[in-house]
């Protein structure tokens, strides 16, 4: 299972690995990988925990996000 977050622009999706990916690597001692795509002219990052127990707690905070 993975979490899709979906960026309007390069520039959001640095801003997005530099803020953030540093936190959830830190907090689940580097268990996930991550992978950017392009899909439908959008840039897509998917998060992949390593460790399904972790996944929860990831999504919980992705969804947090999306309402900053």
């Amino acid at each position: 299972m993975a979490i899709t977050i979906r960026v309007a622009s390069m520039e959001s999706l640095i801003l997005f690995l530099h803020s953030f990916l540093p936190f959830v690597s830190f907090i689940l001692a580097g268990s996930f990988m991550a992978h950017v795509l392009e899909v439908g002219g959008q840039l897509v990052c998917i998060i992949m925990p390593l460790v399904e127990s972790r996944l929860r707690f990831c999504s919980v905070v992705l969804t947090a996000l999306e309402y900053v």
